[in-house]
């Protein structure tokens, strides 16, 4: 029964997990792919709404345009430039009209930009109108405005319309030249007309458009950081930023350039979402009229699973069980089905009934099978028993080499022992200060060569020799042998973790003896304080480099240490074409000995 319950639950399981990826790939197809394009219109429809204000505000701006040219091409206009008379603004009842309804600023100036005639005026104080931006008398050269002074160039390039930011707020301004009628003759001066542009504009331009937006100057300075944040992201290529304010409105800006052509508005709508709640319902809508779809043929779908398949399936199972606790292959369920399920019970006899027969053979297979098996373990056990032995012999054989070699390391050493006592009584009967130098220099390398013996024998390792271990008996024999003070010549060595065979060792020991003992000897005469560094390293696996450097003296100028009487200096080239390796001399400050020598074969006998 536990069996079906599993069953019963996995597919339960599996079809609730279909439905739940049916549900979650409806819901992500929705929300990812349907969703976003609800937003994407919703941006549209945000921006032909701002931009339907920024058009508004260009029509005032066009509109106040006209103005300007229907005054600047007036004769009376273009006379009035050339010599004021009074009858032109007395005959003109319009133009105070103008001032007291529509705009707050109109100005006359010359080609030189000196006033001819100004007048400004506050629609809402219904005062005089004084703006700093404007002077009463003349304009500064730099002033954008006069631009259009001069008739050179189309006409088209001395027109001026726009947003002028001045000290008062921004003004919709508009700068025609003043010429004749059909635009003739040279131009005389400029004609000027601006409105400031108010809250209570803005309200009207708004209510025209049906949009709530607002006008925020940015080049003032009590603009908020956020709005200048928003206007420093908006770029020719991407003029327009929509954020979202709540779920309900949407915010976007955009700017408006001044005059200059640099950007002095920031003109922003506050949107209300009504695209995007639509379709967020409408997608809510679906996804639910979905999901209960998907539930009434889930459960449908389990009916006749549990009909067709679950238990012709369960009755197999039981029957598999049976066969298994009894172990009886006789058995046949009895199940005709002209179906899978019924080949599968038919298939399952025929199994059992192979079984059954493989079952009898390979009884008698493993009795004879076991027999082998026995027969074959215990000639395995007699090789390794006979191996274990020849592995007993080998080992006690290697202990006795290694014995053997010590022992013939420890002879060789005390041979050469030997060899140096009788170097040592042969000096003390020679009267030859030469001869007695001779022999103590053979019986210091005498003694290098068996210290390397000694070290072997005292040594795990009978193949490789710590070289840090081996240099500093070598370097302390030769300066008690030549009675060196180590307070007047100082030594330095630096050998860390290097290791060399015995055909290498001999002949690197052999060099810094006859190296070192010419120091001693030669670099520092009459008591001469000094110093002596001793480096031996091995830059990678296959080189080592030998440094002997001191502050002595030096070697005689012109001598050519390679081509010398000296038998130390010979045997040392001697020893490091053995070692198949180079050796260069530097004698700027005292002696350099320089000798490079790869871990390779060695090239010939000592």
């Amino acid at each position: 029964m536990s069996y079906l319950k599993s069953l019963k639950s996995k597919v339960m399981l599996i079809l609730i997990g279909i439905f739940i990826l049916c549900g979650a790939a409806e819901y992500a197809i929705h929300r990812f792919i349907i969703y976003p394009s609800f937003l994407s219109l919703e941006r549209d429809e945000a921006q032909r709404d701002l931009e339907r204000s920024v058009q508004a505000l260009k029509r005032e701006i066009h509109h106040l345009d006209s103005l300007a040219h229907d005054w600047s091409t007036w004769n009376d206009t273009y006379k009035f430039v050339r010599a004021p008379f009074d009858n032109y603004v007395r005959s003109r009842p319009n133009l105070s009209a103008l001032l007291k309804d529509r705009v707050n600023l109109i100005y006359i100036y010359d080609t030189n930009g000196r006033v001819i005639w100004r007048k400004g005026y506050g629609l809402e104080t219904a005062e005089e109108l004084h703006l700093a931006d404007f002077p009463k008398f003349e304009l500064p050269a730099a002033s954008p405005i006069m631009r259009n002074q001069t008739g050179s160039g189309p006409i088209s390039e001395v027109n001026l319309s726009g947003i002028f930011i001045s000290e008062s707020g921004p003004m919709l301004i508009a700068s025609r030249p003043i010429q004749i009628d059909y635009r003739k003759g040279p131009i005389r001066g400029v004609f000027v007309i601006g409105r400031l542009l108010r809250d209570y504009m803005v309200k009207d331009l708004a209510d025209q458009t049906n949009v709530d937006f607002q006008i925020i100057p940015i080049p003032t300075g009590a603009v908020p950081n956020t709005i200048k944040k928003i206007a420093n992201r908006l770029t020719p290529e991407s003029p327009y930023w929509v954020e979202e304010e709540s779920d309900e409105h949407l915010r976007i800006f955009t700017t408006f350039p001044d005059i200059n052509g640099d950007a002095g508005l920031l003109i922003g709508a506050r949107i209300t979402r009504k695209i995007s709640a639509q379709g967020y319902a409408s997608i809510r809508f679906i996804l639910i009229a979905t999901m209960a779809s998907a539930v009434v043929v889930l459960i449908v779908m389990f009916f006749l699973l549990q009909r067709t398949i679950l238990e012709p399936i369960t009755n197999l199972t039981y029957h598999a069980l049976s066969v298994g606790y009894s172990g009886d292959l006789s058995t046949r369920i009895p199940m005709h089905r002209p179906d899978e399920i019924g080949v599968l019970a038919m298939g399952f006899y025929e199994m059992v009934t192979k079984l059954r027969k493989i079952q009898e053979g390979l009884e008698t297979r493993v009795r004879l099978r076991t027999a082998d098996l026995t027969a074959l373990n215990e000639k395995l056990e007699q090789e390794v028993l006979e191996r274990k032995r020849a592995e007993e012999k080998i080992k006690g054989s290697l202990k006795e080499k290694e014995m053997l070699l010590k022992e013939i390391h420890h002879r060789v050493k005390n041979n050469l022992q030997v060899v140096s006592s009788m170097l040592k009584i042969q000096a003390e009967y020679s009267q030859d200060k030469k001869t007695v130098e001779m022999f103590q220099e053979s019986q210091n390398r005498v003694r290098s060569i068996a210290l390397i013996h000694e070290m072997l024998y005292q040594s795990k390792n009978l193949s490789k020799i710590d070289f840090s271990e081996y240099i500093q008996p070598i370097t302390t024999n030769l300066m008690r042998t030549y009675g060196v003070d180590p307070i007047r010549i100082k030594l330095n060595i630096n050998v860390k973790d290097v290791f060399m065979d015995l055909d290498r060792a001999i002949p690197c020991g052999l060099i810094i003896n006859e190296l070192f003992s010419n120091v001693l000897k030669h670099a520092f005469p009459e008591g001469r304080q000094g110093e002596v560094l001793i480096d031996l390293f091995q830059q990678s696996s296959q080189e080592f480099t030998l440094l002997i450097k001191d502050n002595g003296v030096g070697l005689p100028i012109g001598m050519d240490f390679k081509n010398t009487d000296s038998l130390g200096l010979q045997l040392v080239n001697a020893l490091v074409d053995q070692l198949g390796g180079t050796i260069v001399f530097e004698g700027r400050m005292g002696t350099t000995f320089r000798i490079t020598f790869h871990n390779r074969e060695i090239k010939g006998d000592m």
